[in-house]
């Protein structure tokens, strides 16, 4: 007889790698990563890897005059980001980066203050390099550092994570083999500073109480990445600034 899969949660309470409920993979943050960029930035959670740039602002020209600048951001995975995705066709693949383009987009418009850029367009690329889970959320978190990076007007950072629940057990930043055996996935992206969510979405059935929990979780564990994020902002600010002294 096959083997028994093993428990979601030992009985110390803890993940197969090791992590509790609440805990983030080790993560790796750095921004200023593409030379050619107006900024860029790198994330890195486990086996998740995402690399963006942002490119503008840039004028419109031959465009109707528009008050507020635009945002265009574009995701694409690497060919060898996923082993899933090289077993699909290419048209759902594609499918499937305009789907996560778009929600970028959605995710970080709001945190960005377009009404200073007039007649402009703000470029943001982000391109997955190794996808092994959560790799929306961490596009959304390392464009918003990009965009940071760029010197660009923002309201907030955005940072963005999910949760998923696995054998009625609520998980936060959970990796491939964890959302494999999901029933459902949660995922947010949001401002701390201003308590404002920009996007929302879950994925699979959820009971309310599970789908309460999960959004709580994936909001503290936004909270924790937007100190991560301002913390590595400041320590890259403080570096150019000695740079410019010495």
């Amino acid at each position: 007889p096959a083997a028994a899969p093993a428990p979601t949660l030992s009985s110390s309470s803890k993940r197969q790698d090791g992590r509790t409920v609440d805990e983030f993979r080790p993560v790796y943050l750095k921004a200023g990563v593409v030379a050619k960029a107006a900024g860029s930035a790198y994330i890195e959670l486990c086996e998740t890897k995402v690399i963006c740039a942002v490119f503008g602002p840039h004028p419109t020209d031959g465009k109707d005059y528009l008050r507020h600048g635009q945002l265009d951001c574009s995701l694409r995975f690497s060919s060898f980001a996923q082993q899933e995705r090289r077993l699909r066709s290419a048209q759902s693949n594609s499918a499937e980066e305009r789907s996560m383009s778009m929600t970028m987009t959605a995710a970080l418009v709001g945190s960005i203050q377009l009404g200073e850029y007039p007649k402009s367009l703000i470029t943001v690329n982000a391109l997955v390099l190794q996808d092994g889970g959560g790799a929306l959320a961490a596009a959304i978190t390392c464009a918003s550092l990009a965009l940071a990076d760029a010197g660009l007007l923002l309201y907030d950072l955005v940072p963005a994570c999910s949760c998923a629940l696995v054998d009625d057990v609520v998980l936060l930043d959970c990796c491939a083999d964890e959302l494999r055996d999901a029933a459902s996935e949660t995922t947010v992206a949001h401002m701390p500073s201003l308590n404002q969510l920009t996007f929302l979405k879950q994925d699979g059935p959820a009971r309310f109480e599970h789908t309460s929990e999960a959004l709580q979780l994936a909001l503290d564990g936004c909270c924790k990445l937007h100190e991560r994020m301002s913390a590595m902002l400041r320590s890259r600010a403080q570096e150019s600034a000695n740079g410019i002294v010495a």
